[in-house]
Formats: C-alpha cells, sequence, structure tokens
C-alpha cells in the first residue's frame, strides 16, 4: 500500500509540542479545515512501505509556487448530480473517479508536486484504508515532477546561501565558496515548511469516514501553516543564541584551565568523554532541554552541536529534543530582558491611539458581520467570526507593509480572504464585500471622547492623535469636528503592528516643538495594545495609560511575553474608559499646581 488519497486536517496543537506555553495557546486560535491531499513516498526504496511520510495537496486551484509541473490535472470526475463525467486529458489518472460538482468536473482538478509537506515521524499511522491510488504511469510522472522541483529548490537556495556568504566573507577564495554544500550552509530548504528531521515537521488528523472535505473546495492548508510558522516565529526566543555562544566560550576557558592546573575547580561543568557528549554532564543536558523548545538557529553552532544531535540519536532513538531546530528565516524584533515598571507622574502632553481608544472600531466590525453570519455554517457567533476577521487583516497588512497601500485596501482584501473561509460564495451576494467595507473604514467616536478632550484641554495638556495610515485616509475616518481640537504625530503607526524605536524619536521632538525641554515620562501614551504601545512605549521610558472597555476584545487580550512579572510590559494604569483616565490625570494636575 505505497500510496494513497487522503482526506487530512493540520494539528497545530500536537505540532507545536516545542514550543513555549504561550506559543502552544495561541496555535490554538488557528482555524483548520480540512483538505485532500496525496500521501506517498517519494524513495523507491520504501514504496511498499505502508506509513507514507509525505503529503501533497489537491486543489481546484493550481500551486502558488512558479515552477514547472508544479500542479498536474487529475481525474477522472464525475458530477454527484447529473453523473457527467469527464476524462482523458488530464496529466494524471486514478483507479476511481472523483466526486465533484456540475461546475468542477468542467473544470481541472490539480495535484500538487511542490510544496512537499513532511509528516512527523510520531504522526506515521499506517493507512487504514485506500480511497484512491494512482496508476502506475501516472504515479511515475508525479514523483519525477516532485523530485526535479525539490532539486531546483535546493539549487536555488544554495545559490542564494552562496551568494550571502562571498558578501560577508570577501577575503574567501570563489573556489571554496563553490565547494559549500547544502549542509554546509546550515539546513535543507527543499521542504517549503520546515526542514528535515526537525520538530517543525507536522502532526495531522486523517479521515477515513464521516463528512469528508469536497473536492471543489479550495484548501486553506497552506494558509494554516504561514500563520502557524508566523506565530513560531512570534514565540521564539532569540537569547537563545547568545547563551548557547556563553556556554561554549565558558567550557572552552574551563578546559583550558583545567589543563593548566588540575586544582582549579570549573565553573561550569565539563566533560572529558566525547562519546556521549550530554549523558555525562547533568547540567548542560539540563540547559539543553529548556532552550531546546525556543529552537537553535545559529550558523556557528551548527557544525558542533550537528555532530552531537547525530550522535545522541544513534543512542535514543525517536527523541527530537537536541535536533537542531531552524524555525524561520527571519530576523526577530529585540526583546528586553525586563520592560522598566514607569509610574504614571503629572502628564504635560498626552497622546492618544485612534483606533480603541477614539473611535470604535470593533463595533464598525461588528455591525459590517453581523449581516455575514446568517450565510455561513462555520461560524455560529460574533465572538468566532470577528476575532478570525480581525487576524485575516492583521495578516494582510503584514503582507503589505512594505507597499503603498490603503486602509481600505487592507480591509477589502481581509474580507475576500473570510468569504472563502466562511465558504460564502460572493457570486450569489455581489454587494457583501461593499458594504462591509464602507462600515468598517467609518468607525464612529466612542462617546466619551468629546468630553475627554475638552477636559484634558482645560486643565493645560494638549492632545496628540497616533493616525494609522495616511492624511487621506485619516480625513476619511476621522471626524472635522474632533481633527481640529488635536494634533497628529508626524509619523503615523499601523494599526497591527508595534511601534518601532524611531516612532518615539519622533514623538518625542514633536513634543519639545510644543513644551521645550519636555522628558518621555512627561507624556503620557493612552492606547487599547498592549503590544503595538505599551511594550514598545515601555522601553522608550513614556507611561503609559491601558483603556479596557467593557465587553471589546482588546480588554480580554493577556500580552505575554516571559514567565516573569518583569519581563512583561505592564501600563503605568489601567481604565475602564477616558472617563476615569481623566479623573486620574487631571487630579495630578490639580496638585502640580
Amino acid at each position: 500500500m505505497p500510496h494513497t488519497l487522503t482526506a487530512a486536517r493540520f494539528d497545530p496543537v500536537t505540532s507545536s509540542y516545542w514550543l513555549s506555553h504561550s506559543g502552544r495557546r495561541a496555535v490554538m486560535r488557528i482555524v483548520r479545515s480540512p483538505f485532500w491531499a496525496f500521501r506517498f513516498n517519494l524513495a523507491d526504496s520504501r514504496e511498499d512501505e505502508n506509513n507514507p511520510m509525505y503529503l501533497c495537496i489537491v486543489s481546484p486551484e493550481p500551486s502558488p509556487l512558479p515552477l514547472p509541473n508544479a500542479s498536474l490535472t487529475l481525474g477522472p470526475k464525475h458530477s454527484v448530480y447529473t453523473s457527467a463525467s469527464r476524462a482523458g486529458d488530464e496529466e494524471l489518472t486514478c483507479d476511481i473517479s472523483f466526486p465533484c460538482s456540475d461546475w468542477m468536473v468542467d473544470n481541472p482538478l490539480y495535484l500538487h508536486t511542490t510544496p512537499i509537506i513532511e509528516i512527523h515521524m510520531r504522526n506515521l499511522l499506517p493507512v487504514q484504508e485506500v480511497f484512491a491510488q494512482l496508476k502506475k504511469d501516472s504515479l511515475h510522472r508525479f514523483k519525477e515532477a516532485v523530485r526535479e522541483n525539490k532539486n531546483a529548490l535546493r539549487g536555488h537556495w544554495e545559490a542564494s546561501q552562496r551568494a550571502r556568504w562571498a558578501e560577508q566573507i570577501a577575503d574567501w577564495d570563489k573556489h571554496q565558496i563553490s565547494e559549500l554544500t547544502f549542509s554546509d550552509l546550515g539546513g535543507d530548504p527543499t521542504y517549503m515548511f520546515g526542514y528535515l528531521n526537525n520538530p517543525q515537521a507536522y502532526f495531522f488528523e486523517f479521515f477515513y469516514q464521516g463528512t469528508m472535505p469536497g473536492f471543489d473546495e479550495r484548501p486553506t492548508i497552506y494558509e494554516e501553516l504561514f500563520l502557524y510558522a508566523q506565530i513560531c516565529k512570534d514565540y521564539r526566543w532569540r537569547g537563545v543564541e547568545t547563551v548557547i555562544l556563553w556556554i561554549r566560550a565558558a567550557r572552552k576557558s574551563d578546559r583550558a584551565v583545567q589543563n593548566a592546573n588540575s586544582s582549579v575547580e570549573a565553573l561550569v561543568p565539563c566533560t572529558t568523554v566525547q562519546q556521549e557528549p550530554f549523558e555525562v554532564d547533568p547540567s548542560f543536558r539540563e540547559i539543553a532541554e529548556e532552550l531546546s523548545v525556543f529552537g537553535l538557529r545559529s550558523m556557528s553552532l551548527h557544525e558542533e552541536m550537528g555532530a552531537m544531535a547525530e550522535q545522541e540519536s544513534t543512542t535514543h532513538s525517536g527523541d527530537s529534543q537536541y535536533t537542531l531546530v531552524y524555525p524561520l528565516d527571519f530576523d526577530f524584533p529585540e526583546l528586553p530582558w525586563e520592560f522598566p515598571e514607569i509610574p504614571l507622574g503629572t502628564p504635560r502632553i498626552v497622546v492618544f491611539d485612534l483606533f480603541g481608544v477614539i473611535l470604535d472600531r470593533e463595533k464598525a466590525i461588528r455591525c459590517a458581520l453581523s449581516s455575514w453570519l446568517p450565510l455561513t455554517h462555520c461560524f455560529q457567533t460574533m465572538e468566532d467570526i470577528l476575532p478570525v476577521y480581525i487576524e485575516i487583516e492583521a495578516l494582510a497588512a503584514r503582507k503589505s507593509q512594505f507597499a503603498a497601500t490603503s486602509v481600505a485596501a487592507i480591509v477589502e482584501s481581509a474580507l475576500h480572504t473570510l468569504a472563502r473561509k466562511s465558504k460564502i460564495p460572493l457570486q450569489a451576494h455581489p454587494t457583501l464585500v461593499a458594504t462591509a467595507l464602507a462600515e468598517i473604514i467609518k468607525p464612529v467616536p466612542f462617546t466619551d471622547v468629546e468630553h475627554a478632550i475638552a477636559s484634558l484641554k482645560a486643565h493645560g495638556c494638549p492632545i496628540i492623535v497616533i493616525p494609522s495610515h495616511s492624511d487621506v485616509t485619516m480625513r476619511q475616518v476621522f471626524p472635522s469636528m474632533l481633527r481640529s481640537q488635536v494634533r497628529v504625530t508626524n509619523e503615523p503607526l499601523s494599526m497591527h503592528f508595534a511601534a518601532p524605536d524611531s516612532f518615539f524619536k519622533s514623538l518625542l521632538a514633536q513634543c519639545k516643538a510644543i513644551v521645550p525641554g519636555i522628558r518621555p515620562k512627561d507624556v503620557l501614551l493612552v492606547t487599547s495594545s498592549v503590544a503595538r504601545i505599551v511594550a514598545p512605549g515601555s522601553r522608550a521610558e513614556h507611561p503609559t495609560a491601558l483603556v479596557k472597555r467593557h465587553g471589546t476584545i482588546a480588554s480580554n487580550v493577556k500580552f505575554v511575553v516571559g514567565n516573569r512579572p518583569p519581563t512583561n510590559p505592564v501600563p503605568s494604569i489601567v481604565v475602564e474608559d477616558l472617563l476615569e483616565l481623566c479623573t486620574r490625570v487631571c487630579t495630578r494636575s490639580e496638585d502640580r499646581h
């Protein structure tokens, strides 16, 4: 039973066993859908094994990767309603006919040859039932395409890595660089999601009966895996590389001291038995276990740690906690060792975040999506669909963050994606997206905003508002009666990303132009987001006020960075609305005078 078509669903919780507790909680929010895939073994020597280890997706859309033969048409097909069939022009043929809708019978069904998705070794369960198999010539053609694309991806990655190394190490001989292999350069890139023998291989649930996905449904597995990869990136601790390098330097120093003077006691225990570097050193093993959940990605450690992990795997079969982990080839924002606690003090300037403080954007989204719920069975309540939309919108903003775009374009893209996930046919509801877009991009102010602005100005506190995008967009969403009473920051700040350090430097310079000699501790930041404003604002030594309005999603968010209190950002004050904020700020202003 070497290969089969199978129905599966991604299991992010089990896949993320190597992440921290916060990371595992985050992946539980991924919305998953079942999909059809072709499960197979690539090596000819493993054709007869009953637990294939790779998946390639079956979809009504071609593969997103621009490679030759990245998708091959699959058939035959027949209509489940009229029994009409179509066969003969497919590139791959199976031993059964696939049941499809009338629309799908006249359109191609694709089997992707890339990306290849690897099943985790602990998830390699035997196939219980064969749904469909490729015919012999089709199986050969499919595997040839897989191998060609696999080699093409590897060659492209090797070339890019050699170019990067050539730039960084200019004095290397070109011949030496050309001799580098993919293993020398830090990993095998040919699997688009994760690497071979890596804790990032995935767990799946396999279905053999019950409600199966339709062949005309677009699978969302790629989006799910990219979202999972993003979460892995966000919950990975960068300081692990520094700690490992320190351990290596300390070990080297201790060995030198012991060789020179055996009476000197080593500060870090080290081993002299090369055959079992982990087993005979309990302290280092404990440190390695703690750090392995965050992943190791140091290129300088690859050769030494790779040899140790390989040696460990020969004595402990199936134990992958010492395998080198390369979650994603991104650069991560630096996190401080500790967030400073900034007291409120007596603010001389108050800076308001736009959404969540002045404009009730969540209410606008709720109103826009209220008409969507009767059209979908994927979401039962507003509390189900609302966080999914916000997450989709954040991903759309992330994708376009380096391009000139508008809030409207991001919202429209998110609405189309939500419609696909909700399985709402937009052809039958052509005005659905446009109506929702019009409501979302024009939120109304909270009822306490006008009074709060007037109260703060009466007590001599200038007010600055943080816009989310360009002046043109802000003129559309920000009411003119409020815009005339406040200033706006020189730099806009995306509603989905943390404020960079440059933003606070620009903000302080703008505040000094209003109040000469003002210091960061005199500028109060008011926001509903810990991640966007409170965390980076604390690093910039600004006091922060967190507005937790009753019944909103933001009021229930728990932003966790570390497992100790100082490693998590804490606002200077927490208020339920702007009226409470004004009472506390104005009281301090009166005390000052």
